[in-house]
């Protein structure tokens, strides 16, 4: 077994890396719409700013960390949010999750101020382990999304 390494993605490495994403995705009972060529161009080519670690053993991706920068005014910097981590199965529960939010960490230094992330109620094991990281629950606040096709009510509003 060769040693474990963790890098940034690259442009050539999109369609490896939406296939770990998919395979997250089928894994939460999640539709996975994202195409090879949307993904490149938000992430390489397109207006948002998200990057993702890859983590490889023997040329073979065994998980993923995406995440994005974003500014928290109320603690005056920045923070990263971590919105999808995956792990082969063959490598859950051998520390590499910790490993992959290790190096987000070493990534932004001390410029961040905090990371988030969120975790499905039905995913305890996940949540253990964010919980014996240090994460936190947030009681002051709480994740609302508005999507897309409800666009039109904030429209009508405005």
């Amino acid at each position: 077994m060769t040693e474990l390494s963790i890098r940034k993605a690259e442009e050539k490495d999109v369609s490896r890396l939406n296939a770990a994403l998919r395979n997250l995705s089928e894994y939460m009972g999640d539709e996975h719409p994202i195409t090879d060529d949307t993904l490149k161009d938000l992430m390489f080519g397109g207006r948002a700013h998200s990057d993702a670690l890859l983590a490889e053993r023997d040329g073979e991706l065994v998980g993923v960390c995406m995440f994005a920068p974003f500014i928290s005014t109320n603690l005056g910097g920045l923070a990263v949010y971590v919105s999808d981590l995956w792990i082969h199965e063959s490598m859950r529960g051998q520390g590499l999750g910790p490993k992959l939010m290790a190096a987000v960490v070493d990534l932004w230094g001390d410029e961040a101020k905090f990371i988030r992330l969120s975790v499905y109620n039905d995913n305890p094991k996940a949540r253990d382990v964010y919980l014996r990281l240090g994460f936190k629950g947030e009681a002051k606040a709480e994740f609302l999304q508005l999507y897309a096709e409800d666009f039109k009510n904030i429209r009508k509003s405005a």
